[in-house]
């Protein structure tokens, strides 16, 4: 949410009250993904605008939705993503965009078609962990949306969908791209922002 200089701050109090509301239905997954009004947030909610979002997958048990996300092409959902940026920058200084998306790594071809300037701080996390933070997010998303979520398929879904990320990040960066990148350990991050 950004707060112009000179606005009220209603949007703000409306963002923070609607924010405690689903934190309070929903607690262990706001303990698994922590957001604030202020704080940074993923791209996922602009990428949805395009129907080309990884959460989609979470909601319900879809394999051709799935298996066609993994293999699209996103370079419009970037286009309409810069576009949005410019339009919410729109009248204020100008500043670099700090995104955060881990399913970027599934299309960086196309992220860097859009946003050729882009550089990468790319946290490193043990992958047996990630697999298992991450299937456990997705069994509690899905629990919201449909019944009978099955834990199973959701987490060979993201073994598929983020090993295919793995490959596609590592043959980015072996492309010429290394310089881009700025490699952080994950504890580190944790323990130091």
């Amino acid at each position: 949410l950004l707060i112009f200089s000179g606005q009220s701050n209603r949007p703000l109090a409306q963002a923070i009250a609607a924010g405690a509301a689903q934190d309070e239905m929903a607690p262990r997954l706001a303990a698994l993904v922590p957001s604030t009004p202020t704080g940074p947030e993923e791209c996922q909610d602009l990428m949805a605008l395009t129907f080309r979002a990884h959460y989609f997958q979470a909601f319900a048990e879809v394999p051709s939705y799935s298996a066609w996300l993994r293999d699209a092409d996103l370079t419009s959902t970037y286009q309409y993503e810069k576009r949005v940026l410019k339009l919410l920058q729109w009248g204020e200084p100008t500043r670099p965009w700090r995104l955060k998306c881990p399913s970027h790594l599934l299309w960086l071809e196309d992220l860097d078609r859009v946003f050729p300037d882009a550089r990468f701080v790319m946290t490193h996390r043990d992958p047996a962990e990630v697999m298992v933070s991450v299937a456990d997010l997705y069994v509690e998303v899905a629990g919201q949306f449909s019944e009978g979520a099955s834990p199973t398929y959701l987490a060979h879904l993201n073994v598929d969908h983020w090993t295919t990320a793995m490959e596609r990040l590592l043959a980015f960066r072996a492309a010429g791209n290394e310089d881009r990148f700025f490699d952080l350990d994950f504890r580190e991050v944790q323990a130091d922002p």
